[in-house]
């Protein structure tokens, strides 16, 4: 007796469109789409399930018709968010569609502050929550923290302590419900100033959403920061005293820019995304690096003091300038990647 067994169907919709958004995140990484947005892709979500839709009806017919499928997909796509800019659509309108404000949520701005007071020092935590966000140094006056928020739901404002004050910003409900339109003219926003008179102990989370976090002004004897889904830009300061940053990456881009002179032990660990680390020309420096899927790029002059040796996919090693151990002050750079590149230049 003989048997026959049939062949089931696969469909090559599904390669197409996975190497198609691959090859899209690496335009992106490159600086090949113009004005590029997590949240301009988020508005295609209707051609996705269109896309999925017709390769469900006809494409079980002719692999060579889901293979169509997929490539006119990831091509509309990509022609999609490189016309973005010129169509004028919002880079970041505040919500991807699904998990937005309910129909009824309005978006309110509240004023926070709070004055130095007596305090000598301050620990200040922000939970930014979904919003894009700019925290900087105030131009003065006497206030600890001066803060501007455009949002959904409740803002929780918690103060304690008199020579040493703890802050806590962060946001205590979000009336989110299920919606499939895009809301226009939503504005989350976080406008946080923070006094550069005491030294700070400063705790960040940035939750979901792009953010330039200026602390060049600052007085910063420790910080955590962080990131969930977003681009970041982050200043570091140059303190008397050296000090040290921990950094827990999430999806998207992270620039960190460290200032003359600055003296720091940073540590950075990263899931999804490139980071790229700006460091002074002339300051000792030392880059411990460990990639699971990606690239270390250091300058030339940079001397390579340990090798991990070869991997398939990602890189490991340690390298640092000339003098490193016979410098008064050094940046040490520590950092544990998942999938993206490490430029230090």
């Amino acid at each position: 007796m003989t048997t026959s067994e049939s062949r089931g169907y696969r469909s090559i919709f599904w390669p197409i469109l996975l190497i198609g958004g691959g090859a899209i995140w690496l335009l992106a990484n490159l600086g090949l789409i113009a004005g590029w947005s997590w949240w301009n892709l988020w508005r295609l979500w209707p051609l996705f399930l269109i896309a999925i839709g017709l390769d469900l009806l006809f494409a079980r017919r002719s692999p060579i018709l889901g293979a169509l499928l997929g490539l006119v997909t990831v091509g509309a796509a990509i022609l999609l968010l490189t016309a973005a800019p010129s169509l004028g659509l919002p880079q970041s309108p505040g919500l991807p569609s699904w998990f937005g404000p309910a129909a009824s949520a309005e978006i309110v701005t509240e004023t926070f502050s709070e004055p130095i007071g007596l305090a000598e020092t301050a620990e200040v935590e922000l939970d930014l929550s979904v919003a894009d966000s700019a925290i900087e140094a105030l131009a003065g006056g006497d206030n600890l923290i001066e803060a501007e928020i455009s949002h959904i739901g409740e803002i929780g404002f918690t103060v304690s302590g008199e020579t040493s004050k703890n802050v806590h910003l962060y946001q205590v409900s979000e009336p989110f419900g299920f919606r499939i339109d895009w809301p226009e003219g939503n504005r989350l926003r976080w406008d946080v100033g923070l006094t550069g008179a005491i030294p700070l102990d400063l705790s960040i989370d940035c939750g979901v959403g792009k953010a330039d976090i200026d602390l060049s002004d600052l007085q910063i004897v420790d910080l955590n920061l962080d990131i969930d889904v977003g681009d970041i830009v982050l200043s570091l300061p140059a303190m008397e005293s050296a000090y040290e940053a921990t950094i827990n990456g999430g999806v998207g881009r992270l620039e960190i820019r460290i200032e003359n002179g600055a003296a720091i032990a940073l540590d950075v660990r990263g899931d999804v995304g490139h980071i790229l680390i700006d460091v002074p020309d002339d300051a000792a420096v030392r880059v411990q690096a460990d990639t699971d899927v990606g690239d270390v790029r250091v300058p030339s002059s940079f001397d390579q003091t340990r090798s991990g040796g070869e991997q398939f996919v990602g890189e490991s090693g340690t390298w640092e300038t000339s003098g490193f151990a016979d410098a008064e002050r050094t940046i040490t750079i520590v950092f544990n990647g998942g999938v993206g590149n490490l430029t230090v230049r």
